[in-house]
Parts: structure tokens; C-alpha cells; sequence
């Protein structure tokens, strides 16, 4: 067990050691609370796994909102090439999960 006398904010780098365990029929990492909060991550966070080196790198990937279509459209240039809204498709029905 590690105990920690110093605030989040002062640790510059933090270096553990940890065991690949068994979870399931895959095997994985616990990540350390100290680690997890200065990341600012938490359980279901999405996070890529890059070997470097001969070394494996973990990044959180980035978090996107949800736009609404008419704030995306909000957002387009329309003097970009290929810019057209096609009125047909603008003013039709909702058929799934659209959030318009």
C-alpha cells in the first residue's frame, strides 16, 4: 500500500507498479485512485493504449460533447466548397434518435 503526504496538484509525475490480473478470460490493469483523480478519469472513461519503445503509454482519449444537428449546421462555412443544405433532409421527419 502507498501512502501520499502531498495535495494532487503538487505531484508532478507519479511512477507505480502494478499487476496484470486476471479478469474474466482477458487480463487487465488496476489503476491506482491517486492516478485515476489527477488524470481526471473515472470507471468507464475510454482510454488508448500505445506501445512506444518497447513501452505501453496510456492516454485518456478526448471527450467530446453532443451537438444537436442545428447547432452542427450553426457551426459550417458556407462559402466552403460543397456547402448546400439540403432542404428536403433539413425539413424531414425524425426516424431514429436524431436530436434536433
Amino acid at each position: 500500500m502507498v501512502t501520499y503526504n502531498m495535495s494532487i496538484d503538487s505531484i508532478a509525475e507519479i511512477m507505480m507498479k502494478t499487476n496484470i490480473r486476471k479478469i474474466g478470460n482477458s487480463s487487465g490493469l488496476i489503476i491506482p485512485a491517486i492516478i485515476l483523480k489527477k488524470m481526471d478519469l473515472s470507471e468507464g472513461d475510454e482510454i488508448e493504449i500505445i506501445e512506444e519503445n518497447n513501452r505501453f503509454v496510456l492516454e485518456p482519449v478526448k471527450k467530446t460533447g453532443k451537438y444537436t444537428l442545428n447547432e452542427l449546421i450553426a457551426e459550417c462555412n458556407e462559402d466552403a466548397a460543397g456547402y448546400i443544405i439540403d432542404e428536403e433532409f433539413s425539413d424531414a421527419a425524425n426516424v431514429g434518435k436524431e436530436n434536433i
